[in-house]
């Protein structure tokens, strides 16, 4: 069991990431079927779990893992999204935009 005494030297650390753990998840509220015409919602939530995937990692370098860094340059580019940009300041409408972008890919860049 851990003391509370122990925990309070991490009040900050514990506010932070109780802070990213609350943006990561707050634009899943406001979802809705209109927003799936152009892309699928699996292919939507793939993008945005590999936005995810690594812990205090920028958005971009999440995603050229799976789709190369010219393509995200060029989406986020497309989309208006800065380069250093995290998973977790990335609105809904932009995380549509860029699953639209990233989605008309027919084929992901397979890392050599």
């Amino acid at each position: 069991m851990v003391r509370r005494a122990s925990l309070r030297k991490y009040q900050k650390e514990i506010s932070i990431l109780r802070q990213a753990w609350i943006q990561q998840f707050s634009f899943v509220e406001n979802i809705s079927k209109d927003n799936f015409k152009e892309v699928t919602e699996e292919k939507f939530f793939e993008i945005v779990r590999t936005g995810f995937s690594s812990k205090r990692k920028l958005l971009a370098g999440n995603l050229a893992n799976k789709y190369g860094k010219d393509v995200v340059a060029h989406a986020f580019s497309a989309v208006g999204i800065e380069p250093k940009a995290r998973a977790e300041t990335v609105h809904l409408n932009e995380w549509l935009k860029l699953s639209k972008t990233l989605g008309a890919r027919s084929k992901p860049h397979l890392k050599n």
